[in-house]
């Protein structure tokens, strides 16, 4: 079991550096790549407060203002009030963020389909076969070991 768990945190960090190693963005980090996308693939669901991409992110509201001020700066989100409930602010990507996001998830597809050539079906089959652990693993309880 030992060697599943080294294999599981080395795989992870390699499927991470593999979505900022091909592709990245001129002037952004990584923590406002990946909110950006996360707002893209977000916002089409449903609303999103900035409480809520900070609960996701399990960080403290005012690291995601941070970052949320920061794209803002750029003209690639905005806030605009929630059609619900109008004291709330909800995060949008602007056309501009939206054009920007549609290069990146264009150049990133085609950087996967040459790093995976031939192989992409089970790398599918692989990233299928981790999101349902995944899954399985929002199930179960969080193990707590004191110091």
């Amino acid at each position: 079991m030992n060697h599943l768990l080294q294999e599981l945190i080395h795989t992870t960090w390699g499927l991470k550096s593999l979505c900022y190693k091909g592709v990245t963005i001129q002037d952004l980090s990584n923590k406002e790549t990946i909110t950006l996308l996360f707002i893209h693939c977000s916002c089409q669901h449903k609303e999103l407060s900035v409480k809520t991409i900070g609960d996701i992110f399990k960080e403290k509201t005012s690291s995601t203002v941070q970052t949320l001020n920061k794209l803002e700066e750029k003209k690639l989100i905005q806030r605009v009030s929630s059609e619900k409930d109008k004291r709330i602010s909800v995060i949008q990507l602007t056309p501009q963020g939206e054009n920007l996001i549609e290069r990146y998830m264009k150049a990133s597809q085609d950087f996967l389909k040459e790093a995976t050539q031939g192989q992409e079906e089970a790398f599918y089959q692989a990233l299928k076969t981790i999101q349902s652990v995944h899954k399985k693993l929002d199930t179960l309880d969080t193990k707590i070991i004191e110091l």
